[in-house]
C-alpha cells in the first residue's frame, strides 16, 4: 500500500517547496500507519536532520515503496486535489485552503524553484481568483478600521465562503465522479457507505476501503483516503459520491 501523505510531500518536493520537517513528519505518519521501508525508517529516526540528509532518504523511500516521484506539472494537480478535498470535507476552511493554493501560485510568480510548463498553474486560477476576492473583502474592512469608519453590516464574507465551497464541491464531483466505476457499487459497499453516513461513523471508512477494493477499485488515492485516520467534518466525499449525494449535503 502506498501512502497519501508521502505522495503529498513528494509533490511539494517535486516543486522545490518541501521542508525538512515535512519529509521527517511524513515518514513518521507512514510508519505509524504500518507503511515501512528501510529508508523510511532511517528518515524517521535521523537525529538533527538536515535537508542534505533527508532528501536522498525520502526519494529512496519513495522508490522502495514504488511511489513515483512526480513531474512538477503533475505535482500541481496532486496538491490542488488535496487542498480542495480538505476544503470540501471541512478539514480546512475556505480561507485556509485558498491560502495554501495561493502560496503555491506565489512561489512560481517571481523566482520559480523549478521550471514548469507555461500552462501548469492554470488549474489553480479559479481558486486564486476567489482568494483575491476574499482578500479584497478583508482589505476593505481593514481600511475602514484604519480610517475609523463604521464597518458595513453585510454577509459578504459568508457569501464568498459559500460560493467557494459550492465551486469546490462541483470541482471535486467533476474530478472524482469520473473515477468511480459502477461495478464497485455492490450491495456490501452501499450498505457500509449508508452506515457510515447515518451513524457518522467515519472510523469505519477503512472497512469501506476493503469492500471497495474487493469490488475492484485499485485507485490508490481513493483507498488511501478512506484508510487514512483523519477528520471528515462535512462528510467524506467518497461516501457522498457512492451514495449519489451532494458533498456534505443532500441526496441528488
Amino acid at each position: 500500500m502506498s501512502h497519501r501523505s508521502l505522495r503529498i510531500v513528494a509533490a511539494y518536493h517535486a516543486l522545490g517547496m518541501a521542508s525538512t520537517d515535512q519529509l521527517v513528519n511524513s515518514a513518521d505518519d507512514a510508519l505509524n500507519d504500518g507503511v515501512y521501508s528501510y529508508s523510511l525508517g532511517e528518515l524517521a529516526t535521523f537525529r538533527n536532520p538536515t535537508w542534505a540528509d533527508c532528501s536522498p532518504l525520502f526519494v529512496a523511500a519513495l522508490r522502495e515503496l514504488q511511489i513515483p516521484f512526480p513531474e512538477p506539472a503533475a505535482a500541481i494537480g496532486t496538491l490542488l486535489e488535496f487542498h480542495v478535498i480538505r476544503m470540501v470535507e471541512g478539514v480546512a476552511s475556505p480561507g485556509e485552503a485558498l491560502h495554501d493554493l495561493y502560496s503555491i501560485d506565489l512561489a512560481f510568480r517571481y523566482d520559480p524553484p523549478v521550471k514548469l510548463p507555461p500552462a501548469a498553474l492554470e488549474p489553480l486560477r479559479p481558486f486564486i481568483d476567489r482568494y483575491y476576492a476574499i482578500e479584497e473583502y478583508h482589505g476593505v474592512r481593514s481600511y475602514r478600521e484604519e480610517q475609523a469608519l463604521p464597518q458595513l453590516e453585510d454577509d459578504s464574507l459568508d457569501r464568498l465562503h459559500t460560493e467557494v465551497l459550492s465551486f469546490a464541491d462541483d470541482w471535486s464531483r467533476s474530478r472524482w465522479g469520473m473515477v468511480l466505476d459502477p461495478s464497485w457499487f455492490t450491495s456490501d459497499v452501499l450498505a457500509l457507505a449508508r452506515g457510515v453516513l447515518s451513524d457518522g461513523a467515519f472510523d469505519r471508512l477503512p472497512i469501506l476501503a476493503d469492500a471497495v477494493q474487493e469490488a475492484g477499485c485499485g485507485d490508490e488515492d481513493i483507498l488511501d483516503h478512506l484508510r487514512k485516520d483523519g477528520p471528515h467534518l462535512r462528510g467524506c466525499f467518497v461516501v457522498d459520491l457512492l451514495l449519489g449525494r451532494e458533498p456534505g449535503g443532500t441526496n441528488r
